[in-house]
């Protein structure tokens, strides 16, 4: 039985190991239009039985269309003899995401025994974003171009720990290692990019207390549900990125490469709607104070 073949692993930046990648063997087709192909299994591991005595094949592996993890290509050649292996190991950094802007913030500070709260939010932008890449003289240039309305929620009916819904957009990188050797790549370029939005819900208020004076109290009587809620349009200046730099460790080996150069063109246009509903559960009335920050954060502090 002829067992010439390759065989690795794949695993991630932390060395754990990646299931279900698609490991495939090209031949000398750089596309990989025709190719021998197999999986990982739970450990990481995989083996494609091919090939010639002392044939120098091209190795892909990838996440199929799934966007997680970058690609990596490698050359190797299966040693002569019989039932000889080429070892072909990988290891994929997970897509860079970087963040562009925060684009909406609420936060919620309530005794949660005394009230429900409900933080909910919906929003339309606009915005592009531009990504630059290159690296070993090939590369794809990108426009992310959102104009689209994003909406949430979190109560903490459903997670008594929600206390923030606040709203990221960002840029997630995705591209290509092509090897010549196990350790040192030869190139790295960006083959795609795509929006991201990322909501998180619980974060502590930076103002453990109301302000002396802008806000607004409400008293709440017994099992009524009260809400304060802000409707408005504005225009955002988001910071720019230029030429970020990351860095990627591969099989050990850590390098730097400027990947992509990120730039907001012009600002940003929202219109939004922000609400907290606080539901009082108990039998007596309760007061809260709420606060509009910069026409930008909404905060609600309960003080009886």
């Amino acid at each position: 039985m002829d067992n010439h073949g390759i065989v690795g692993t794949v695993v991630d930046n932390s060395g754990s190991p990646i299931n279900n990648v698609q490991v495939a063997i090209c031949h000398q087709d750089q596309s990989c239009s025709n190719p021998e192909v197999t999986r990982t299994n739970t450990a990481g591991s995989y083996f494609i039985g091919c090939c010639g005595d002392g044939e120098f094949v091209l190795v892909w592996a990838n996440k199929d269309k799934v966007v997680a993890f970058w690609e990596e290509k490698q050359n190797v050649t299966i040693p002569p003899g019989i039932n000889t292996r080429a070892r072909a190991d990988f290891q994929l950094p997970a897509d860079l995401f970087t963040p562009v802007a925060t684009l909406l913030l609420i936060f919620a500070t309530v005794n949660t025994n005394q009230f429900e709260a409900t933080l909910s939010w919906s929003m339309t932008t606009t915005v592009s974003t531009r990504v630059d890449a290159y690296g070993g003289g090939t590369g794809v240039s990108f426009s992310v171009t959102s104009g689209v309305t994003q909406s949430g929620s979190g109560s903490t009916h459903d997670d008594p720990t929600i206390n923030a819904q606040i709203v990221q957009r960002g840029v997630v990188v995705h591209g290509i290692f092509w090897k010549t050797d196990p350790s040192h790549p030869a190139s790295v370029y960006v083959s795609a990019a795509r929006d991201y939005y990322n909501i998180i819900n619980t974060q502590a208020d930076y103002m453990p207390n109301p302000p002396p004076t802008g806000g607004t109290q409400v008293f709440c009587p017994k099992k009524n549900t009260c809400a304060v809620s802000k409707n408005d349009a504005a225009t955002f200046a988001l910071r720019l990125e230029w030429q970020v730099s990351v860095t990627i460790s591969v099989l050990g080996v850590g390098f730097s490469a400027k990947l992509a150069s990120f730039l907001i063109e012009g600002s940003i246009g929202v219109e939004r709607t922000m609400t907290i509903s606080l539901k009082n559960l108990t039998s007596k009335t309760h007061a809260y104070i709420w606060y509009l920050e910069g026409d930008a954060i909404l905060h609600v502090w309960q003080v009886s």
